[in-house]
């Protein structure tokens, strides 16, 4: 498949150029092959693009991308990706809140589906998109969600107990999204679910009453990115392979 036909299709179908971002999306790194197996991944780490390499990659798709809003010089470690993917003519295609926020492969619809959330609906606007899900369970124990959730994402959960012990009302939000403690104790949650946090948001959500469950902000976001890969291969018949490089965070 040549890049520039996958590129028209992902541009679109993840809706890049109509997402206010602190990062660049799509295309970072070009190439000059024909695309016939795709590499996902959530970060930039140059032992990622070594493994994507001998997987038989052209292209990593990166959750996190290498280039952010502020120009920077490339040296060290900047360099040394950049360095290894020219001299093997390997593409990176970044998609960070495009995937956040998805409604068929993003992070959090995958995340509520695993979650079982019914009565969906959308938590918080991030640059006037919406972001994270708030939904019903029909009443589980905060421990036995936390141990299933924990296990299906292959991560140890950390679970702030302090609200009551059957959770029913559910918000959850990938990544590190504690600044939205607040509204899901707001709307009602005896449960939020997010990836990592501050200091700061324990005794808040001690003081609230709210029970608060931590998944690993890398989880968290990795989930997107396995869906994206299934519906290119389904769609292209181009092989994907996720390249798993876990930060423990």
């Amino acid at each position: 498949m040549k890049l520039s036909e996958l590129l028209y299709y992902l541009d679109n179908y993840l809706e890049i150029d109509q997402v206010a971002d602190v990062c660049v999306n799509g295309l970072e790194v070009e190439c000059g092959q024909e695309i016939t197996k795709i590499a996902l991944a959530v970060d930039p780490a140059e032992q990622v693009f070594r493994k994507a390499d001998q997987e038989g990659a052209q292209l990593v798709l990166l959750h996190h991308g290498l280039f952010w809003k502020e120009a920077v010089p490339i040296t060290g470690p900047l360099y040394r990706r950049l360095r290894f993917l020219l001299r093997r003519d390997m593409a990176v295609y970044a998609a960070h809140l495009p995937l956040d926020i998805h409604e068929e492969v993003g992070h959090n619809a995958i995340l509520a589906g695993m979650i079982g959330l019914a009565n969906q609906e959308p938590f918080v606007l991030h640059k006037g998109k919406p972001l994270g899900y708030i939904g019903q369970l029909p009443g589980i124990h905060r421990s036995d969600l936390a141990d299933r959730l924990g296990a299906q994402l292959g991560v140890e959960p950390a679970l702030w107990a302090f609200g009551r012990e059957n959770v029913s009302r559910v918000a959850v939000c990938s990544g590190k999204a504690d600044s939205e403690l607040a509204e899901a104790h707001r709307r009602g949650c005896e449960l939020y679910i997010t990836g990592e946090t501050a200091h700061s948001a324990f005794t808040m959500a001690q003081d609230m009453g709210i029970n608060v469950l931590f998944l690993g902000h890398y989880g968290t976001e990795t989930v997107g990115l396995k869906a994206l890969g299934e519906h290119l291969h389904n769609r292209f018949g181009l092989e994907t392979v996720f390249i798993d490089h876990p930060t423990g965070l």
